[in-house]
């Protein structure tokens, strides 16, 4: 096959420089080498054309006017995204990076005056390096839902097989009460715990259940599910304030995306009531189309965002602990983004940005 043919059926490049002979120089070099290329002037150009088209990688230059690249990359989501710098850009990309400060998808940068051949062979690469992320990212969405699935049965068979037959259990037990002599008092007390072991038998099971597979969101759909959640914490913390706001269409969303995001509230919650040490917290959950007038990737998304005034943390390296891990892992295994925005003595922000792909109304 003709390299040239298969860059060509490749979605298209962009680049974005607000130095139009620069912009212009290097467009037409990635053109020579056989690409596709669009051009932009600036952030908010850039994120109206990713916003309506396929873009396999976004050259950012990292000084422009307005959206800065840094402020672009954090908001094209999923799309792969090479800066251009100047030498002195060169330690905050790196410290962006590494913090994980930028886009999930950064794969690097060149450093301006940018050689040609290194340009074509550096794009080239990246290319290569964003279409097996693209892959990945496919399976690694295929199998979080694989999962969810799997737990979804696995709760339902929990349900029906083990938890009517200890429901049985516990009728036979309290008929054998109902049987004996009330001065047998051994006999009244055997059976009476084993009605009590029963019960906390089925309770247990009945929370593995909802750890497999949370039962509200089956009965009450995603929005409900969420008020329902945040008034359990009501009344569990009752030193602190909880002001919700749910729009009424976040039902209408992948049955998958429900589950992460009604897990994901519930990791919040729990941290927030461990380590924060707040007396606000403010949960919203509303689904939007990010564009540039928002200052995001033109396309709809769920987004679920917490707020907390409590101690906060140091979020600028990798996050700590098992339950921010595990949260990043569950949003980003189906094409989402999660935010952690916290400095000591200033309160959390936690936001999770999940793309949107439709299901019938209840979220289940």
């Amino acid at each position: 096959m003709n390299p040239k043919q298969s860059l060509r059926q490749a979605p298209a490049l962009l680049v974005v420089d607000d130095d139009s002979v620069f912009r212009q120089t290097i467009a037409e070099l990635l053109r020579e080498a056989g690409f596709e290329v669009s051009e932009a002037a600036n952030g908010a150009q850039a994120l109206s054309i990713c916003g309506e088209r396929d873009v396999a990688l976004c050259l950012l230059d990292v000084q422009m006017p307005g959206l800065s690249g840094l402020d672009v990359a954090n908001r094209l989501g999923q799309t792969p995204v090479l800066f251009l710098s100047q030498v002195e850009d060169k330690v905050v990309i790196e410290n962006a990076i590494r913090e994980r400060a930028i886009g999930a998808r950064t794969l690097g940068y060149l450093i301006k005056p940018v050689d040609p051949d290194k340009l074509v062979h550096t794009v080239k690469t990246a290319v290569g390096v964003a279409r097996d992320l693209s892959d990945k990212q496919t399976w690694l969405e295929a199998i979080a839902r694989s999962i969810e699935d799997e737990r979804r049965a696995i709760a339902r068979e929990l349900h029906d097989a083990l938890g009517q037959q200890l429901v049985a259990l516990q009728w036979e037990a309290r008929a054998i009460q109902g049987m004996v002599d009330p001065d047998a008092k051994e006999i009244n007390a055997h059976a009476q715990r084993i009605v009590e072991g029963l019960q906390d038998l089925y309770q247990g099971v009945n929370k593995i259940i909802d750890r497999l597979r949370p039962e509200v969101l089956d009965q009450l759909g995603l929005r409900k599910s969420v008020e329902a959640l945040v008034v359990e914490w009501r009344q569990r913390a009752t030193g602190c304030q909880f002001d919700l706001s749910v729009e009424d269409d976040v039902d209408a969303v992948d049955e998958h995306i429900s589950s992460a995001l009604y897990r994901v509230l519930g990791e919040c919650m729990t941290n927030i009531a461990k380590h924060a040490a707040a007396t606000q917290v403010r949960v919203s959950l509303a689904r939007m189309r990010l564009g540039p007038e928002t200052g995001g990737q033109p396309q709809e998304v769920i987004q679920l965002k917490v707020t907390d005034n409590g101690r906060g943390f140091d979020a600028q390296g990798s996050p700590s602990g098992v339950g921010l891990h595990g949260m990043q892992e569950r949003v980003g295994a189906i094409g989402g983004h999660l935010e952690i925005q916290s400095q000591p003595g200033q309160g959390t922000t936690i936001v999770a940005t999940i793309p949107v792909r439709r299901g019938p109304p209840g979220g289940g």
